[in-house]
């Protein structure tokens, strides 16, 4: 990765600038005490991320003298296969951050805010803020700077950016955000199951209970049944009684008008008998006999009398009609009682269907809870596996920092100062420093042998992130990183520095000695005038 052109305004002490970081070589920057020099090494990282090398925040660097106008960054930086253009805007009423390719200006990316935005370029550019500085960047308020005298569990911190740690770090939290949500559904699970399991025993209670209901039903409907059976019965036998008795009624009816009109059919023969009789005139005086007319009275009541007895209609007849006629309702009761349904035959029905849809709830439901815990053991050995794998790479970042920074000490610094880098089980990272083959203490060490230390543990940091971020930076920064060397260990960690310019097209070197100025073949002076600093190339 190639940081080529930036353009700044209103940035810290500069008013405007416009500065080449390609192609420097090694390169000294030098001036007076607060002229400026450390705020170039700001223009990279302020326009990348919104940060400062020495890890201020993104206002840290807004000209005091115009706080009222906008700091306005813009940096080309050139990829495989592209080159981006960044500018990031911030100002009092105005904040802002966009990228666009080299040569698609109208395609400007941004998201919908900046951190979005921020979060798109990082993605782009492949790389955090953290691991670009301590990648490319030297100075004593960095981590690496401050390694050897930071706490155990810092350095680890430090480490684990070197290591690359992205791919373990989201499988565990990945791994552990699953399985929150895996736990989660398994307690809903589990909840459900319960509920089904509940319902499955109300049910099997309902059952049981609907079994006596449709018992006590087809007992009472077997009583019903038989005492209707029993009445009409009844009724009928008391309707044929009754029908007998009127038959026996009107046999005895017929009987008595039978023998009735034959007394006065009788007696009309001999009424008209005595009638003829008496109707003969008398021999003597010619005239009708005196009863003549008594006994055709006789007669004519007798025919009258025949007539009725004849004509009369016997009343049971009627009586006999309307018994034959008459409805047994215990019978429709009977048959309308025979017609009926046992209404809990139809309810256990139903509580069979859901009784059987529960069970298969309850089966689907054990399987998907045994899937749920088997997908859970599984997350937690992938974070297990996940955190294995972080030991690892740690342990081989440390190995890594450890090799390198020796060798650095050895080839460039006679190997006086070496040191052993420990990773314990509580992932913190211990150091021991040996002089000259004895064991010692950091603070035991002068100034000069500290720095050359840092120095050196600096180069293998910038070395190990590169090749874990598999990118490579042509610029890297050395901010004061040979203050408290003398002479001697200055010129050696110039071959180093030198060295370091033969993989890097830019190496930029702030210090205010002397004697290595002409060392330098290239160099830039800064001077500040009126709070304004400027850059010129010697």
């Amino acid at each position: 990765m190639r940081f080529l052109t930036a353009e700044v305004l209103n940035f810290g002490s500069y008013k405007e600038l416009s500065f080449d970081f390609d192609a420097n070589g090694l390169t000294l920057i030098h001036g007076a005490t607060g002229s400026g020099k450390s705020t170039l090494q700001d223009i990279i990282p302020w326009i990348l991320f919104g940060v400062t090398a020495k890890d201020g925040s993104v206002d840290d660097i807004r000209n005091w003298n115009s706080l009222d106008l906008p700091t306005t960054g813009v940096l080309i930086v050139e990829k495989p296969m592209e080159t981006l253009i960044i500018s990031r805007i911030r100002g009092k009423g105005k904040n802002d951050l966009y990228f666009y390719k080299d040569g698609e200006p109208d395609k400007l990316i941004r998201g919908k805010d900046i951190t979005e935005t921020q979060t798109l370029l990082e993605g782009r550019l492949g790389i955090s803020s953290e691991s670009y500085i301590a990648g490319a960047y030297y100075n004593e308020f960095s981590p690496v700077g401050a390694f050897f005298t930071a706490k155990a569990s810092d350095r680890r911190e430090l480490l684990e950016k070197l290591s690359d740690l992205s791919l373990p770090k989201k499988l565990q939290e990945r791994a552990a955000d699953e399985r929150k949500r895996s736990k989660k559904a398994e307690l809903s699970i589990s909840s459900r199951l319960d509920k089904a399991l509940g319902r499955l025993e109300q049910l099997k209670s309902q059952a049981a209970s609907n079994q006596g209901l449709i018992r006590r039903w087809e007992e009472d409907q077997a009583r019903s049944i038989k005492e209707l059976e029993e009445k009409s019965q009844n009724f009928n036998q008391e309707i044929q009684h009754r029908i007998e008795l009127e038959w026996h009624k009107q046999d005895l009816f017929e009987k008595t008008r039978t023998e009735a009109i034959s007394r006065i059919q009788d007696k009309i023969d001999t009424l008209r008998y005595r009638l003829e009789v008496f109707s003969k005139l008398c021999d003597y005086c010619g005239q009708p006999n005196e009863q003549y007319q008594e006994v055709k009275d006789s007669l004519g009541k007798a025919e009258t009398h025949l007539q009725s007895l004849v004509s009369a209609i016997c009343p049971n007849v009627q009586a006999i009609a309307t018994l034959t006629a008459a409805t047994n309702v215990h019978e429709v009761l009977l048959n309308e009682k025979r017609t009926l349904s046992n209404p809990f035959v139809l309810q256990n029905h139903t509580i069979v269907l859901q009784n059987h849809t529960t069970e298969i709830e309850v089966i689907n439901l054990r399987e998907e809870l045994r899937q749920n815990q088997t997908r859970t053991h599984a997350l937690e050995q992938l974070s297990a596996l996940a955190y294995e794998l972080r030991g690892h790479l740690l342990q081989t970042a440390v190995y890594q920092a450890e090799t390198q920074t020796n060798t650095y000490l050895e080839k460039y610094f006679d190997a006086e100062i070496r040191v052993v880098f420990e990773l314990h089980d509580d992932d913190n990272i211990h150091v021991e420093v040996y002089k000259n083959g004895h064991s010692c203490t950091y603070r035991q060490l002068s100034k000069g042998q500290r720095q050359m230390l840092k120095l050196s543990f600096a180069v293998a940091v910038m070395d190990a992130v590169s090749d874990n971020a598999g990118t490579h930076f042509n610029t890297l920064f050395f901010d004061e990183a040979l203050d408290g060397l003398d002479t001697e260990l200055k010129l050696k960690a110039f071959n180093l520095l030198t060295e370091l310019s033969t993989t890097h097209e830019s190496v930029f070197v702030i210090d205010h000695s002397d004697t290595l100025k002409t060392c330098f073949s290239n160099s830039y002076h800064v001077t500040l005038e009126n709070d304004e600093s400027r850059v010129k190339h010697d």
